[in-house]
């Protein structure tokens, strides 16, 4: 049997509804909603335009992609006392962003060692 690749945007988040906080998976939350999510950085990309893209992960595999400003992550850098990156655990804040019809990531505004 062929090992199943995990989706990005299946990575479960948090994030709170009136009747109380909730979990699900990131494809599954609307637009706009503000996210709590800790998982592992798998891979970063850095874009020459002060941005960069993420792309974090749980324990099962499930990932998501976080696009953020550098300075946000050179402050959680600075604030952890060392370079942050691949391997990493974080903890991320952001809005759910749906840049296509099937991608769906995280807009980051904050970031930091877990």
């Amino acid at each position: 049997m062929a090992a199943v690749t995990p989706t990005p945007g299946k990575l479960p988040v948090d994030f709170d509804l009136v009747g109380g906080p909730a979990t699900e998976p990131l494809a599954e939350v609307p637009t706009g909603t503000l996210v709590i999510v800790t998982a592992t950085i798998t891979n970063v990309r850095l874009f020459p335009d002060s941005r960069m893209c993420l792309t974090v992960a749980d324990e099962r595999g499930e990932s998501a992609l976080v696009g953020m400003l550098t300075p946000i992550f050179d402050a959680a850098s600075f604030r952890a006392g060392r370079d942050l990156g691949v391997g990493d655990t974080v903890t991320l804040w952001g809005t759910v962003a749906r840049r296509r019809p099937t991608l769906v990531t995280i807009d980051g505004q904050s970031i930091r060692a877990a």
